[in-house]
């Protein structure tokens, strides 16, 4: 990181006065790509919990509701959480480097293997390479060319160029869970394109490291590029991998640089309600029509870029890219770099005149100056770049401030939870919640509460002590809590990391009362119930056609007093049994009972057939029975009477032999 300090220190001696008070000590890229890996994830809020947000979000905001950031280096945390938010519930999971990953390079080709659990995808890009000797700065265009970038213009400021063969890792039109990455990653079949893509991207980085010495690439010069679908590649690409120095996303549309809240105002655009869900994780559709339950907006996937650099167009010749919406997003994505004393890392271009994905001469300029300063080091380039046809009012948009960050310390720290321990059982209805002591530390909140997002805190406590008393619990019933540890400079650290405890029940009684219920028309279902057992919280069925239940098992479970089991067959002899449970374990299971599924005759009717006759038809939808008993009653009789007993594959039966009284006859 030595070289990349002083780099930095180099960019910053040519910017205007009011930049140099802090901005120096943030590099312009980093060595790794996730430089906050390691760093606390924030309590995911569930999708009914999330509050209505009719403007953008603050990016200042820390998730967990501490207020804002207020030193320069609390950029690093907050970024992470935005980053996590955006995983969650707009792209799907990023997998991190994998263990095992080889990368050669021959006749011009980088070609890079990525092994997970014994399956291996397989990179290619074919390195074009300028002239001279190096150490060049090397350009992935992500679209698998030139990112839309004039390949003379590389060519002439030697530039190297490493195209991402995007398809090698997802299809332009995916086939969700049969993608090549789906073989690798298994567990994320629901994974979008823009994690996807740019985990790809970042797997061509891994290997431009291992070769770079042998075709001499400058691993701090990296940029991406794309335009379209590739410019929100190119963004999310940069957004994730910091080890990529300039980030050129050109005319993304919607899912990219507008604002998706800005852009579900105006018409005939691409909007979160009408996207194509298939390149984000499969339940971001969840939003379509709830826009403001979004808990962050594309300015805070643009602000994630910061401290690197960035620079983003629009074409307002084109209506459905959304680009006044891409307007509103970059000027609230301005502010980030505004607070952060880096205002010159960021530039945006929303000016028509040109087709799209075409860089016409004045853009071309723009786009050459960040290439200028940030790949080839020319700190006399001019980069702050805000270029628009729009005057659009801001003020309900963006109703929040940018903060004055100041030098200091990052304060996140928070105290080990110490009793009840994680996931205790039997615990008493009247406990002392008791953590660990921190330095320095003046206060401590502690929130408890029935779910791990504490959207409801029964429990929102503060003190100095590091114990409280809790009296009154409920038994049987499994509890959240967490502590925040507050400096006494004021400032507030991150909600520590939630345990879970489940306070003592009785084990609950046995089962009453079970019984099946077959549907008179399947047999391939059967529905089971019986009444509430004391104690209960969940209930266990097994069904079998073993009556030791040592084979074939099949189970349901229910919170409720009925489960249906499906798969049965006619004429199959069951067995089946039942146990009701709760936190503190297992109660008896009831003894077994046995059954047999034969379905009844259907459509039976009646029709007087003569005189003193009446003949009575059903369809015959069992398969497996061995013939018929007909019953009839009349007048007041309360018990069927046993007319005749018929063979098999019956249909229809004449009653001759009325009685006397033949008002109200009732036949089964």
């Amino acid at each position: 990181m030595k070289t990349n300090i002083l780099l930095s220190i180099l960019f910053i001696s040519i910017a205007p006065a009011h930049l140099l008070t802090f901005a120096q000590t943030l590099p312009y890229v980093y060595d790794t790509e996730n430089s906050c890996a390691d760093c606390q994830e924030p309590v995911l809020p569930l999708f009914e919990d999330l509050p209505q947000i009719p403007h953008l979000p603050n990016p200042f905001e820390w998730a967990d509701g501490r207020g804002e950031i207020k030193n320069f280096e609390d950029w690093k945390y907050r970024r992470a959480e935005i980053g996590t938010y955006i995983q969650h519930f707009q792209t799907g999971v990023k997998p991190g480097k994998p263990d095992h990953l080889v990368a050669s390079y021959e006749n011009d080709v980088l070609t890079v293997h990525v092994t997970v659990d014994g399956n291996t995808l397989t990179l290619t890009s074919t390195i074009v390479l300028p002239d001279g000797e190096g150490p060049f700065p090397v350009l992935i265009g992500v679209d698998g060319s030139t990112g839309s970038m004039p390949a003379d213009m590389l060519s002439e400021k030697g530039i190297a160029r490493a195209p991402f063969n995007f398809s090698q890792v997802m299809s332009h039109t995916q086939s969700r869970g049969s993608e090549p990455i789906n073989q690798l990653y298994p567990d994320l079949q629901n994974i979008g394109a823009y994690s996807a893509w740019p985990w790809g991207v970042s797997r061509l980085i891994d290997g431009l490291e291992i070769i770079a010495e042998e075709i001499n690439i400058d691993l701090e010069r990296i940029a991406v590029s794309g335009c379209s679908f590739a410019g929100k590649m190119a963004l999310y690409a940069g957004a994730f991998d910091e080890r990529i120095a300039l980030t050129i996303s050109h005319e993304s549309g919607g899912g990219g640089i507008p604002s998706w809240r800005f852009s579900q105002t105006l018409s005939e655009v691409e909007r979160l309600s009408n996207t194509n869900y298939a390149w984000f994780e499969q339940r971001f559709s969840r939003f379509g029509s709830q826009v403001n339950r979004l808990p962050f907006d594309q300015h805070e996937l643009m602000a994630m870029v910061a401290p690197r650099a960035l620079f983003v167009t629009a074409n307002p010749g084109h209506v459905w890219l959304a680009n006044e919406s891409a307007y509103v997003s970059a000027c609230a994505a301005e502010k980030v770099y505004d607070a952060l004393e880096l205002s010159y890392r960021f530039g945006y271009s929303t000016v028509g005149g040109h087709g799209h994905c075409q860089v016409p001469s004045f853009l071309q300029e723009e786009i050459e100056a960040f290439i200028d300063r940030f790949l080839l080091g020319d700190e006399t380039a001019e980069t702050h770049i805000r270029s628009t046809i729009y005057d659009t009012d801001l003020e309900d948009w963006i109703p929040w401030q940018t903060p004055q960050l100041v030098d200091g310390v990052p304060f996140m720290d928070t105290s080990e939870l110490v009793f009840p321990e994680n996931f205790q059982a039997g615990v008493d209805l009247s406990i002392d919640l008791q953590w660990n002591p921190v330095d320095n530390a003046s206060v401590y909140h502690i929130q408890m509460a029935a779910n791990n997002t504490f959207n409801q805190p029964f429990i929102d406590e503060s003190i100095s002590e590091t114990s409280i008393t809790v009296d009154n619990l409920e038994e049987g019933t499994t509890y959240y809590w967490r502590v925040q540890v507050e400096h006494e400079s004021g400032i507030l650290g991150p909600w520590g990391p939630p345990n879970q405890f489940s306070t003592h029940i009785d084990l609950p009684e046995v089962v009453q009362n079970s019984t099946p219920i077959v549907h008179p028309n399947r047999a391939d279902y059967v529905r089971f119930s019986w009444t509430p057992a004391k104690n209960a919280q969940q209930y266990l069925v097994h069904l079998s056609t073993d009556p030791e239940f040592t084979t074939g098992v099949r189970e349901g479970t229910s919170t409720d007093t009925t489960v249906t089991i499906s798969g049965t067959q006619e004429g199959q002899v069951y067995f089946w049994r039942i146990r009701a449970d709760n936190i503190t374990g297992e109660g008896e299971w009831t003894e077994p009972s046995e059954f047999m599924i034969i379905l009844p005759p259907s459509n039976l009717t009646a029709s007087q057939s003569g005189y003193r006759e009446v003949t009575l038809q059903w369809n015959d939808i069992s398969r497996r029975e061995h013939g018929y008993i007909v019953e009839r009653k009349w007048g007041d009789q309360t018990n069927y009477q046993v007319l005749d007993t018929l063979e098999e594959n019956s249909t229809s039966y004449v009653d001759s032999n009325l009685p006397d009284d033949t008002s109200n006859l009732t036949y089964r």
